[in-house]
């Protein structure tokens, strides 16, 4: 955490008209972990530069790895999962999985994840892979599996780790 002077200047940076200082901003205060700057930051989200998006996403999620996950992120990062720029859906679902590790566990966001397992980029896939594992939800089981045959080595080991979360009994009630 940086003291209160820095992170006041870098909130008030995150509203400036150069979308690079908004962008560096995010990232400044993800890398210190300030938990303060979470809401400023869920309002970068919708913001008109795919840069800053994505930089606000890979901040809530990095500040949400200390545990400070504020559940109020959760609809805004779902919606980036729909994004066309694959930087701003892999850093989306990299931070709904950290909001899920920290307790925040947001649903509505297993199925665009499960969805993006099919996605063109293998990041994407292998993230969205990762952030199901997290979010243990009994429905992912089976496109995990099918991202065993992924043609990514990264994306088969996230499958296989993700599944070994799950717990299998809920998956088998399913059936």
């Amino acid at each position: 955490m940086v003291d209160d002077t820095v992170s006041t200047r870098l909130i008030a940076a995150l509203k400036d008209e150069d979308a690079a200082v908004r962008r560096n901003a995010a990232w400044a205060l993800g890398n210190h972990k300030e938990a303060g700057a979470v809401e400023s930051l869920i309002e970068l989200l919708d913001d008109g530069d795919l840069s800053v998006r994505a930089g606000a996403a890979w901040a809530l999620g990095n500040i949400a790895k200390d545990g400070n996950a504020d559940a109020s992120a959760g609809r805004p990062l779902v919606s980036l999962l729909s994004e066309d720029d694959p930087t701003v859906r892999r850093n989306a679902a990299w931070a709904l999985g950290y909001m899920s590790k920290a307790g925040v566990r947001e649903t509505d966001a297993v199925d665009p994840l499960i969805l993006l397992l099919d996605d063109s980029d293998p990041a994407v896939r292998r993230n969205a892979a990762w952030a199901l594992g997290h979010l243990k939800e009994a429905r992912a089981i089976e496109p995990l599996s099918a991202a065993l045959t992924d043609e990514d080595p990264n994306v088969k080991r996230n499958a296989a780790w993700a599944i070994s979360w799950i717990p299998l009994s809920e998956a088998e009630g399913e059936s």
